[in-house]
């Protein structure tokens, strides 16, 4: 709720600021997207192990591949500032988020010296919220193309449930594999990722249809919590890391709906590739099997690698004030 009141404000406010000042061009728009992707989170080490009285090398791999498949609806209001007809200057800023939905399956597997040791699923239920601010700024152009400098910031919040486990385990004694089927919940993930980012976007505008590509660099801040409730922990972790966001639009205008307004639709495309090197603390609220933890143990500096690759495309249908 407390979104929409936002934006309402800053559509008022828009709408205000077109009425006085002609050029100030004020746009609202509803869109909806499907989005897709999927987050990879990654455990690795290597170490020595005393096998029999001898150091022995050994590995150890863990790898949850996380499904972001889902519909999400949203909104985004742009302000822009008008020069012998140009646009100069803008400023945007857009929500989207979902209902908890089913995205498909999350898939765990874990090796132990290069061999694979465990292969599970699970089905991902996904809550999905992301928050845009964006500027840009003119910087050249002749006749109807134009170059700008954009920058802004994403605020990307992901929650995901887990609920039952379908695969199959080695069994080390018997050296055969053992399947597993569970229906409870098994667990849980959460990632927050703060992406300052600043790039180019090129825009032509022909006739009522105007396209533009947006190209930027993103730094990455993510803090995650993830829930193992049959293994009895929880891991939190923090990192840092760099990646890319690419976008295409193209905005048709369908008509006048006032003489100073006009109606429009907007399909974009979009990409996103982030990843993130983070440090986990984990600490235990009961007995683990697999690592023969126990109540009130803590485990620290474990390197973790997150990859996540988004994708989407968006329709919606705005007027211009």
């Amino acid at each position: 709720m407390r979104y929409q009141i936002i934006c309402s404000c800053l559509l008022m406010f828009g709408s205000a600021i077109a009425e006085e000042h002609p050029d100030f061009r004020v746009s609202v728009y509803p869109l909806v997207e499907g989005h897709f992707g999927k987050t990879e989170y990654i455990y690795e080490e290597v170490g020595l192990a005393d096998v029999g009285g001898t150091p022995t090398l050994f590995s150890v791999k863990s790898q949850l591949e996380y499904p972001l498949d889902c519909a999400v609806a949203g909104g985004r209001v742009e302000i822009q500032y008008f020069s012998q007809g140009r646009p100069e200057i803008g400023c945007s800023v857009g929500i989207m988020a979902n209902a908890e939905t089913v995205t498909g399956k999350m898939r765990d597997r874990d090796w132990i010296d290069d061999r694979l040791v465990g292969d599970t699923d699970s089905e991902a239920r996904t809550w999905f919220f992301q928050l845009d601010l964006e500027i840009s700024k003119r910087l050249a152009g002749r006749d109807s193309l134009s170059l700008f400098v954009v920058g802004g910031f994403r605020l990307q919040r992901i929650s995901q449930d887990l609920v039952g486990l379908d695969g199959r385990y080695f069994n080390d004694s018997t050296r055969i594999w053992d399947p597993v089927h569970l229906e409870v919940p098994v667990g849980g993930y959460e990632i927050t990722y703060s992406l300052p980012f600043v790039g180019l976007k090129p825009q032509i505008q022909r006739g009522s249809l105007t396209a533009s590509v947006k190209a930027a660099m993103v730094l990455v801040f993510a803090s995650d919590q993830d829930h193992h409730l049959l293994r009895n922990f929880t891991g939190e972790a923090k990192g840092s890391g760099s990646g890319f966001m690419v976008n295409g639009q193209a905005r048709l205008s369908l008509g006048h709906w006032r003489p100073s307004g006009s109606v429009y639709a907007v399909l974009s495309a979009d990409l996103m590739h982030l990843r993130v090197d983070t440090s986990e603390k984990v600490t235990f609220y009961g007995y683990d099997s697999g690592t023969e933890n126990d109540l009130g143990d803590v485990l620290e500096n474990l390197p973790h690698e997150i990859k996540s690759t988004q994708y989407g495309m968006s329709l919606g249908i705005g007027l211009t004030f």
